[in-house]
């Protein structure tokens, strides 16, 4: 037996895996509302007609391209239009502006 062997204290055996805790409460009614909230402050910062991306974001405190995914989610539900800024062809420099259905 080499002297490290000695020295060394026995192995451990295998540290049992972490699970994430398991939330019994029902968040469902907070999330609505905060989706409404969201819904809410969008509506104020794009207001009536059309307004870019860039003013809305400006508008609602938001850093650039950060409101891009939520601006595509309604869309995709619906609630708002899209189109390039201006109305006319796309151009990445200009982007896109949004209104309200």
């Amino acid at each position: 037996m080499r002297l490290i062997d000695m020295l060394m204290p026995p192995p451990r055996a295998e540290a049992p895996k972490r699970t994430a805790p398991q939330h019994k409460r029902n968040t469902n009614k907070a999330n609505e509302v905060k989706h409404a909230e969201a819904l809410a402050a969008y509506k104020k910062a794009i207001g009536e007609g059309w307004a870019g991306t860039r003013t809305i974001e400006n508008r609602l405190g938001y850093t650039r391209s950060s409101s891009l995914a939520t601006l595509r989610r309604y869309e995709a539900q619906g609630e708002i239009e899209c189109r390039p800024a201006g109305g006319l062809p796309y151009n990445r420099r200009s982007g896109f502006e949004w209104r309200w259905k």
